[in-house]
């Protein structure tokens, strides 16, 4: 019997051994590595050659403008050798790009977890803070929010170890009654249906779980069927209530905000300050209002051993006259409320659409933290980040939504360097790492230089500062407030439009202010000091977001991106300077580099997209003829990028047709998000006209789930519904956006008119003239096809008419009418 306990002991001592999480050469790629490089170094060579070409036709001209220089036409040369000089330029801008990316692609590596070794081995595992951030409950629907809060509320991770934040930066009275409808739905149903059947209930947001194929035949397997249903029915009848009082704060406004304050006011949580409910009903502004706290389920301090996690909604103060810094403020605000509340060391962020798809999302994140096989990396490590994954894409992707390729490829090689950049959701953070503190600080320097120097980092708050000390020594010496009243007075005062000034938020501490890519440059600023981060992607997704729904919101949230991107490497935070960010390797710098100088790739592809125009209106050629043997250069060239696209594409498992739609989206953002986002920075920054802005993406909240199998209980029989392919790429906006892709379209259009008739006119000269340029024009049009069909009228599709606006056609006509008449003239 001893001799039995014993061997038993052993075994499961042997199968909790070994590392928590290891890497690994991609699994889709260790076959194929050897290729992959072969394709890059080959692509780089032929980048070479060509230039090569282009210098030297520059320095010796060509023949045709030999011919030129003979008849004394030396303008008509001097024309051509400005179109040469102007396509080296691009073409050497392109280059530098691609020998960034290769740092990238040159080491992609895929992480491996081990959860079931990590319940074997650790007794007691950290406390973790989810925040969950909404600002406007018009552009997020409150149901959306509180799936996701759901989805947190029954995660698969200890309850009194978990707290949930829940940031309303709109300060909404919808927001907060539905959270309040939220938690009683959650006590009285949700929460004990998925912790009695927890090894069958994925995902934990319960829109998308009763939604999915397969989950009523699980039921039926495992002997819950009849409680299937019951909860279903329950929430179902949730999902009318938030959805018909959302409907009813749309239509009208005032009257629903009067009734909630009621409702909310005769509610039997009640440990917030229940005047400002009259207040939001009465002077609603989402840039002007006061702070709101309430802590609605339990306190961390008091309720150790309760089996549902701490929820606590607050919403910051707001003035006109105060710049707020956008979701970076917010998060700012809930670092310092939840460290007075519940001040645990690691840190989950999720926006408001980002469910939790995964319930063992936490162990996996926490592997890489507890226990590693290199204790360095360990101590140094910052922040894992999962992948920004999508619910209801179509099956051809027709936005380029799912950035499969990025995820595979990018963001794994850039784990293979220092770690992939802070990508806003999905990711957990070390709240030391988010404090400013450097991985090689001692903790016996940090105990000891409290006082005056923390107040001036930290702020005024005494009870924040001890936390603080607390984390950044990691020790635990304060004292939790135990009085509410006293508590919500500190988080009032945490919360304070002015608490943050002549103190390091925004600048060393909290999430960096200065571009609304906030994650991107905080990310930056935690490796600058040192920190390494890793880049987690398993099947399923751990988290699940709305995509946008429309080209007009895909093309916007770009250009955000763009703009912050571009406020970042015009900034003193740029990766261009030695002396900032000390702690970054050298692959990380050139990274870094790469992520916010690709955006600056928008004005090449773009003058680049109208120079076999200019070529075929000046009538002398950027390209070799035909009948020459040098045109095989750049053909070989445009044929290697493609090949090595499409096998990257091909290794991580996308399709031709989202690879093809991937790619025409990269290049309408580039030449209409990034255009637009370069113009706005231009007159931001150079000309001081405008501010920064930041544009809430609309969430659909009727977004249609699709099947996912998952690690955890699979069903082989499952098979997913196809998916249904959305409407075409509709270019009916009247938004600015829309015109510099005009002005492509029109332009090529007008060069090529140009082109079959000098053709017709001389059919027997056809060798002689600029067929590559012909043939550069009719693929950017290919390219741009949406705005080509909308340009001509023809395009229709399920909603009606797709045609390219009055008003956007004319503006980009008169451009074209002066690009035009600048090259006949210049001629």
């Amino acid at each position: 019997m001893v001799e039995a306990e014993a061997a038993a002991g052993v075994t499961a001592a042997q199968e909790a051994a070994g590392p928590l999480s290891e890497y690994v050469i991609a699994s889709r790629l260790r076959k194929n590595r050897a290729t992959h490089r072969a394709l890059l170094l080959l692509r780089a060579a032929l980048f070479f050659l060509f230039l090569a070409y282009r210098v030297q036709s520059l320095l010796y001209g060509t023949p045709s403008c030999s011919r030129a220089i003979d008849n004394g036409e030396l303008e008509s040369c001097r024309f051509h050798g400005e179109l040469g000089v102007v396509a080296l330029a691009c073409e050497a801008w392109f280059c530098v790009i691609f020998m960034l990316s290769m740092v990238i692609k040159w080491s992609i590596v895929e992480r491996v977890t081990y959860p079931d070794k990590l319940l074997k081995r650790i007794k007691e595992l950290p406390n973790i803070d989810v925040f969950v951030t909404t600002a406007d409950p018009s552009k997020e629907p409150p149901l959306i929010t509180m799936n996701t809060v759901l989805s947190v509320l029954t995660i698969d991770y200890p309850m009194n170890k978990l707290a949930c934040y829940v940031s309303d930066d709109g300060g909404s009275l919808l927001t907060l009654w539905s959270l309040k409808e939220t938690i009683a739905f959650a006590k009285s149903s949700w929460h004990p249906f998925c912790t009695k059947f927890s090894s069958h209930i994925e995902p934990r947001a319960p829109r998308a779980y009763f939604s999915r194929n397969g989950n009523v035949e699980k039921a039926m397997k495992y002997g819950f069927l009849h409680e299937w249903h019951t909860i279903k029915k329950q929430y179902e009848a949730f999902e009318a209530k938030i959805r018909s009082m959302t409907v009813a704060y749309s239509k009208a406004r005032d009257e629903t905000l009067e009734r909630l304050s009621n409702e909310l006011q005769g509610s039997s949580i009640s440990n917030g300050d229940q005047t400002i409910y009259k207040s939001w009903a009465s002077n609603y502004n989402t840039s002007n209002h006061a702070s709101h706290c309430e802590i609605l389920s339990g306190m961390p301090q008091h309720n150790l051993d309760e089996e549902f996690p701490c929820l606590v909604y607050l919403s910051r103060e707001k003035l006109p006259k105060k710049k707020h810094h956008f979701k970076a403020g917010a998060m700012n605000s809930l670092l310092r409320v939840s460290g007075i509340v519940s001040n645990a060391p690691f840190i989950l962020n999720l926006d408001c659409d980002m469910y939790v798809n995964g319930s063992k999302a936490l162990l996996h994140a926490m592997c890489f933290f507890v226990e590693s096989k290199d204790m360095e990396v360990n101590d140094k490590l910052g922040f894992v980040q999962f992948p920004q994954s999508f619910e209801g894409l179509d099956k051809d992707d027709i936005y380029g939504t799912s950035m499969a390729s990025t995820m595979e490829v990018w963001l794994k090689g850039m784990d293979g360097a220092q770690g992939p950049p802070y990508c806003g959701t999905g990711c957990v953070h070390k709240r030391e790492a988010l404090y400013g503190k450097s991985p090689n600080t001692n903790p016996c320097q940090l105990s000891s230089s409290h006082g005056q120097k923390l107040v001036d980092m930290f702020g005024s708050s005494t009870s924040f500062i001890l936390s603080v000390e607390d984390i950044l020594s990691c020790s635990k010496h304060s004292t939790p407030l135990v009085d509410e009243k006293a508590l919500m007075r500190e988080c009032k005062l945490l919360m304070d439009s002015s608490f943050e000034d002549k103190t390091s938020w925004g600048k060393e501490v909290g999430l960096i202010y200065g571009s609304v890519t906030e994650d991107l440059l905080t990310g930056m600023k935690i490796h600058g000091r040192g920190w390494k981060s890793v880049f987690y992607m398993p099947y399923p997704p751990q988290f699940l977001g709305c995509a946008p729904s429309t080209g007009e919101d895909a093309l916007t949230t770009r250009k955000r991106w763009s703009m912050g991107m571009l406020e970042i490497l015009f900034s003193k935070n740029t990766p261009l300077l030695t002396k900032c960010l000390r702690g970054l390797s050298h692959a990380q710098r050139l990274i870094y580099i790469y992520v916010y100088g690709f955006t600056l790739t928008c004005l090449p592809i773009f003058t680049y997209s109208l120079l076999p125009g200019f070529s075929i209106l000046g009538g002398y050629p950027i390209f070799p003829k035909v009948v020459e043997p040098k045109i095989l250069m750049p053909m070989s060239l445009i044929m290697c990028m493609y090949m090595s696209n499409i096998y990257e594409s091909k290794v991580v498992g996308v399709g031709m047709k989202q690879w093809w739609n991937s790619e025409r989206m990269e290049y309408i953002v580039a030449i209409s998000s990034s255009i637009l986002a370069s113009y706005e920075m231009l007159k931001k920054k150079v000309l001081r006209l405008s501010e920064t802005t930041f544009t809430i993406t609309p969430k659909d909240q009727n977004v249609k789930y699709i099947a996912q199998s998952n690690d955890y209980d699979v069903d082989k029989n499952d098979k997913e519904p196809a998916k249904v392919s959305q409407e075409s790429f509709r270019v009916n906006s009247t938004l600015p956006i829309f015109i510099p892709p005009t002005v492509v379209v029109i332009f090529n259009i007008v060069a090529l008119m140009v082109a079959f008739v000098h053709i017709i006119r001389s059919p027997r000269m056809i060798t002689y003239w600029p067929l590559a340029e012909v043939a550069c024009c009719m693929w950017i049009l290919f390219m741009l096809q949406p705005f080509t069909k909308g340009f001509f009228l023809w395009a229709r599709d399920q909603s009606g008419p797709n045609v390219l606006p009055t008003s956007i056609v004319l503006h980009a006509s008169l451009l074209v009418g002066i690009l035009t008449f600048f090259t006949l003239y210049t001629n």
